[in-house]
C-alpha cells in the first residue's frame, strides 16, 4: 500500500468508528457537546505544546482535568498523562507559593 491508500483506509476506518460512536473516538474539533454521551477534551495543558480542544465519545480514556480551563464551560476532560501532568505541575505551584509566603 502507499500512502495515498494508507491514509484513505485510515479516513475510513475513523469515519465508520464516528458512525458506530465508539467510547474515546474524536467527533469534531472546536466544538462544544450536544449530546449527553459526549465530552469537551483537550489534547495538552495550557501553555505547552499546540492546544486543541475537540469533543469525544464519552470512555475510559478521558479523565477529568483539573487545569482550570474555561470553568465557564463546565468539566472538560485530557489524557491520563495530560491530567498527571497538570497535577504535578498544581502541586509544584503551590509548593513555590508556601516557600515565597514564608519566605
Amino acid at each position: 500500500m502507499d500512502s495515498k491508500q494508507l491514509l484513505r483506509a485510515w479516513a475510513k476506518e475513523q469515519t465508520e468508528k464516528k458512525k458506530r460512536r465508539e467510547p474515546g473516538v474524536i467527533l469534531r474539533y472546536r466544538s462544544r457537546p450536544r449530546h449527553e454521551d459526549e465530552i469537551l477534551c483537550h489534547n495538552s495543558s495550557l501553555g505547552y505544546g499546540s492546544f486543541r480542544y475537540f469533543v469525544c465519545v464519552r470512555g475510559d480514556e478521558w479523565k477529568r482535568c483539573p487545569c482550570g480551563w474555561r470553568p465557564e464551560l463546565g468539566p472538560h476532560y485530557a489524557s491520563p498523562e495530560v491530567v498527571e501532568y497538570v497535577k504535578r505541575k498544581q502541586e509544584r505551584d503551590d509548593d513555590l507559593r508556601q516557600v515565597a509566603a514564608h519566605g
